[in-house]
């Protein structure tokens, strides 16, 4: 069995059973309210979620099993056992790490980094894993990179290409695992996905489904306008929320006639409303599931013949796919999908049927961003003048679709976080 130490510094006494709390690393007091019960952690997490710390405790520690000491098992699977401790260098152990989980990103762990510098100097290993979200975070990755001890960090992250400007050790952490928990469901519940039987025998009544909850990002502001100038809004299920307005005029077209076109179209036609999907109930908590696009209604897949999905990330240096192009997948939909370059390839090579309504090698050759959403705008076009004059879609394979729902649906935490964690029995990531 291979063993891997994750050392916490402190830990409080919950004063239940002699039973102990870890706290984040960097975090020396933190007095919770409520006691912290052994395999139900989760109160325990969200006290330090909803609090001022910038350190946070995350899934590791959810599915942890604590013993009465300060002592946890936190992942065990095939040969390979992951352990929380209060020690620097456990016995026995294959590697130590000293473990800093951000509440959100990387940048916001600015005020520990001086600490963290006498971790380094002592001669541990300092393992930062973020779950769900990466960037080119200039605080931190600064700090790495001007770091003597450079070699003695490391990160987990969604972010592809994070190598690309920062020195240390990088694992990329996989988008599908947004999903690890399997909030996709496909039981028939109420935000049950949508099956392959239902895509076949439910009558389509729009062309797209597009979900745009943000359009202060810049790609989906220009999206948005591309689709108002196309006319495609009124007659789709397509969503955009939370409009830019005061930022609009500090936005880049770097020229391009296209995107300065889109500006000065938005710029003169106030007001701008939130465009929303027709959802079936009034009920609060229904739309604002449906309108944070997490576990949308199957209905909505059912009756369109494809997804336009627009990632978190389009312009930024670094490459990271969120939950957003799951949705497409786990709901057996065809799509389209906007976001950083090689984002199809981190999908096949990931096993996942890319339907080739648009040329992505054609886009991803091109690494000026802003051109590439133009010819992306361009692809679009492209496939709406071939469904006009076919009235159907450029030919995709269907059994592979649903061949991309089974995989999603079937991915097993532990064998994705065994490939992930395993890789820190290395002492250099490649």
């Amino acid at each position: 069995m291979k063993l891997i130490n994750f050392y916490i510094e402190n830990w409080a006494n919950d004063g239940i059973n002699d039973g102990y709390t870890p706290l984040p690393n960097g975090v020396f007091d933190f007095k919770f309210k409520q006691a912290f019960a052994v395999n139900n952690f989760t109160g325990v997490i969200d006290e330090i979620r909803d609090s001022q710390l910038q350190s946070s405790l995350n899934e590791i520690f959810l599915k942890a099993q604590y013993g009465q000491q300060r002592y946890a098992i936190a992942f065990e699977h095939k040969d390979l056992k992951i352990v929380l401790t209060d020690k620097a260098k456990l016995e026995g152990a294959n590697e130590n790490y000293y473990l800093v989980t951000p509440k959100v990103h990387m940048e916001d762990l600015s005020e520990y980094l001086p600490y963290y510098d006498t971790i380094l100097e002592k001669g541990n290993k300092i393992l930062f894993i973020s779950f769900h979200e990466s960037g080119v975070y200039p605080t931190f990755y600064k700090w790495i990179n001007q770091n003597k001890y450079a070699e003695q960090i490391y990160t987990i992250t969604p972010s592809y290409n994070i190598e690309k400007f920062s020195k240390g050790n990088h694992i990329f952490f996989p988008f599908l695992t947004y999903d690890l928990d399997h909030n996709f469901k496909n039981d028939n519940s109420m935000f049950s996905v949508c099956s392959r039987e239902m895509a076949d025998t439910t009558a389509k009544r729009k062309l797209i489904l597009s979900f745009n909850r943000n359009v202060k990002r810049e790609h989906r502001f220009y999206f948005y306008n591309f689709c108002k100038m196309q006319n495609l809004i009124d007659d789709n299920y397509i969503s955009f929320l939370e409009f830019p307005d005061e930022h609009v005029q500090f936005y880049n077209t770097m020229g391009l006639e296209e995107l300065e076109t889109y500006k000065k179209f938005y710029l003169e036609n106030y007001p701008h409303n939130e465009v929303s999907v027709d959802v079936k109930t009034d009920d609060p908590g229904y739309v604002e599931n449906l309108l944070h696009n997490w576990n949308n209604d199957s209905w909505l897949y059912a009756e369109s013949l494809f997804s336009i999905v627009l990632e978190t990330k389009f312009f930024e240096r670094d490459i990271m796919i969120s939950e957003k192009v799951l949705r497409p997948i786990a709901n057996c939909h065809p799509f389209i999908v906007i976001g950083p370059r090689y984002t199809t390839k981190i999908l096949e090579d990931m096993g996942f049927y890319i339907p080739p309504f648009i040329n992505y090698e054609y886009l991803d050759k091109e690494e000026f961003p802003w051109l590439r959403l133009v010819k992306t705008f361009e692809e679009i076009r492209k496939l709406l003048k071939y469904y006009e004059e076919h009235n159907e879609l450029p030919e995709f394979d269907m059994d592979k679709i649903e061949a991309n729902q089974t995989l999603l649906l079937g991915f097993d935490r532990s064998e994705v976080l065994y490939g992930i964690y395993s890789k820190l029995i290395k002492t250099k990531i490649i």
